[in-house]
């Protein structure tokens, strides 16, 4: 291997540390890069590299030599904007943000013309200015920068930062208008940001600062101690994800306990912006009671309120009074609880579930938590179907006694009675078999017998559906495909169905035209006529528009886990393409007949492929504003895959 290939295959193993965020594994990369690598990109990085583990003063360092150079190097002075930003040079850091604009425009109208860099890579830069703008609060900016250069975006990225911006001047509609566009699945919690955004709007979530990152999903899930959950509650996008879940308001009883604990936390965390948005809870309407009564909660605790005091709420839309009291567990209780548990025994023993139940009812108003009391009244709920107030008993039962095998085999059974085996499963698996009773030993065969019986009599046709029609649609995506392919070859090799559902996209009557070699003849004139290709590029989603510029920018064809890595995934598209349209960016290209997968020789090894047939490249490349693509044979030896979301620069 000579220099050349060394540093190549350096500089991507420390491209792939980088956009995992293995900081300190890239940096090691890095510095040697640095040593051999005359190219700026390698400071450029290291530099990302001590910026991203809180270090802008050695960021800066490292960039020296960059941002003294005469070159344009817009990553450089957006990250040193950055840098400086982080270490209050306000001044200092809007010298360098400007410079990076400059420095940007410069490139685009001269230096990517020429041919000195790679097109797609510069106009990745777009990402880290914005993110510089934004670090320095001028979120209008940020906004005006994404309108001026949305021509150049290549990443979704652009439009979420677009969408903070827009979150942080309080116009809450148009930022879910941005977030509402970002591909799914990669950004699927931009669902949540919606939830917010639309609660910020109804004025239910107090406004707050967003920063300009994407959220940093591992650090939730890692464990916390109280400094991780104050200063979690303190960072906009951490109280994004969580009020999402607090407000998406599941049907589901175990995860709205979560979503309510989750609440008490941003509460008591959140200062005096958490003592406002307990209080808007309080009021809001459209808000469940089990938030209401977690803010109530978290109020308490934080001494606004005391124990036993009244709080006034807006409960399914009426004004009432909320008492918070904290329950304590009695091992022994008074001979009147005890007798009356007895008697709702005898009632149920009779067939008198209602009167059971109105006897046992009351103890859940008392300040005592006895729990054989309310281990009876669940289960006479569940008799009775009220399946929403048994669950809520029982889990709080394993609260108190976690390990309780009687708890964990009605929580199981519970769940069996609503059909949901996976939880029942959970459930009757947490159970201790040492610890049982010869008669709940007994049972717990029984119900683990019925769980077994209901998974294979349970059929979920839709499911078993789906996995087939995905499964005949990779099989189509094996077959092989020519790089350059022409439109002909390539209809010849989808199902006719396909066909079809492309006629149907552009205008054509299919229905009317009995063979399909004469449909595929009839879209081809279509599809090469040149109006009506205007048309229809006008008509593409924008991220439809970034997908085809990233292939023709690519000589026409891509790999296809470098497209789905960037636009999402193709899972769910199914097969059967004429009833069911696919919901993904490169299944809708696909129905529209613009691009084409298959399985082609690239670098001596088969990959799946996307193409754009070799008659459309030229068209599509002029109205999408990309550069003609010139074409790459079998044996290619560049497949354009550069770095993803702008996290890192690459050459």
């Amino acid at each position: 291997m000579d220099v050349s290939e060394e540093i190549d295959a350096l500089r991507a193993k420390g491209l792939r540390h980088l956009n995992r965020e293995e900081f300190e594994e890239a940096e090691r990369v890095f510095k040697k890069l640095v040593k051999t690598d005359p190219s700026p990109a390698s400071r450029n990085n290291l530099a990302m590299c001590r910026f991203r583990q809180g270090d802008p003063e050695g960021a800066l360092m490292v960039l020296k030599p960059n941002l003294e150079a005469d070159l344009p190097n817009p990553f450089a002075h957006a990250l040193a904007a950055q840098a400086l930003a982080a270490l209050g040079r306000q001044d200092d850091a809007e010298e360098h943000l400007a410079r990076a604009i400059s420095d940007f425009e410069t490139g685009m109208e001269t230096v990517v013309p020429a041919g000195l860099v790679d097109r797609e890579s510069w106009r990745e830069y777009t990402v880290i200015i914005k993110r510089a703008a934004g670090d320095l609060g001028h979120h209008r900016q940020v906004l005006d920068l994404y309108h001026k250069w949305e021509r150049y975006h290549v990443h979704p990225e652009d439009r979420f930062l677009a969408g903070v911006a827009a979150f942080n001047i309080g116009r809450f509609s148009q930022a879910a208008s941005y977030w509402r566009r970002l591909p799914r699945p990669e950004w699927r919690f931009a669902d949540l940001y919606l939830i917010v955004a639309d609660a910020a709007n109804a004025g239910i979530v107090p406004p707050f600062p967003l920063e300009y990152r994407v959220p940093e999903l591992r650090q939730i899930k890692r464990r916390k101690t109280d400094d991780d959950l104050r200063r979690l509650a303190q960072q906009g996008w951490s109280r994004m994800i969580a009020l999402g879940d607090i407000l998406g308001e599941s049907a589901d009883h175990e995860e709205r306990q979560l979503a309510a604990a989750q609440l008490r936390t941003i509460i008591w965390h959140g200062g005096d912006w958490g003592l406002d948005l307990a209080k808007r809870i309080l009021s809001a309407r459209g808000v469940g009671k089990e938030m209401k009564l977690a803010a109530a909660e978290a109020l308490v605790d934080l001494g606004v309120y005391k124990e036993g005091e009244s709080i006034e709420a807006v409960v399914d839309g009426k004004r009432k009074w909320l008492v918070i009291r904290t329950p304590k567990v009695t091992e022994e209780p008074d001979e009147t609880t005890e007798a009356l548990v007895e008697e709702a025994r005898r009632l149920r023993d009779a067939g008198k579930i209602d009167e059971a139940i109105e006897k046992l009812q009351p103890l859940l108003g008392q300040g005592d938590f006895y729990p054989p009391a309310m281990l009876t009244l669940a289960n006479l709920l569940r008799r009775k179907d009220r399946l929403d107030e048994a669950e809520g008993l029982l889990l709080t039962l394993k609260e108190v006694a976690p390990r309780d095998p009687t708890v964990l085999f009605n929580l199981a059974a519970l769940y069996l009675q609503r059909g949901d085996l996976d939880r029942a499963t959970k459930y009757a698996g947490q159970i201790d078999r040492h610890e049982l009773t010869d008669e709940l030993r007994c049972k717990l065969r029984l119900l683990e017998d019925e769980i077994n019986r209901l998974a294979l009599l349970t059929v979920r046709p839709s499911q078993v559906v789906a996995a087939l029609a995905d499964s005949w649609r990779e099989e189509q995506e094996d077959k092989p495909i020519p790089l350059n392919v022409n439109l002909s070859r390539a209809m010849r090799g989808v199902p006719a169905g396909w066909v079809s559902a492309a006629c149907e996209e552009h205008g054509i009557d299919a229905g009317s035209i009995r063979h399909r070699r004469e449909r595929a003849e009839a879209l081809g004139q279509r599809l090469v006529d040149r109006r009506h290709i205007e048309e229809t590029v006008l008509k593409l989603e924008q991220d439809e528009k970034e997908a085809l510029r990233h292939i023709l920018d690519r000589g026409g064809w891509a790999k296809l886990s470098a497209l789905t890595r960037r636009f999402g995934s193709m899972e769910g598209d199914g097969f059967w393409w004429e009833e069911i349209p696919p919901r993904s960016t490169l299944g809708r290209l696909r129905r529209k007949a613009l691009v084409f997968v298959g399985r082609a020789v690239v670098e001596g090894r088969r990959y799946k492929v996307a193409v754009i047939p070799v008659e459309l490249r030229e068209g599509l490349a002029e109205l999408l504003g990309s550069p003609l693509p010139e074409a790459r044979g079998e044996d290619s030896n560049g497949n354009g895959d550069g770095n993803e979301g702008g996290r890192a620069e690459e050459t």
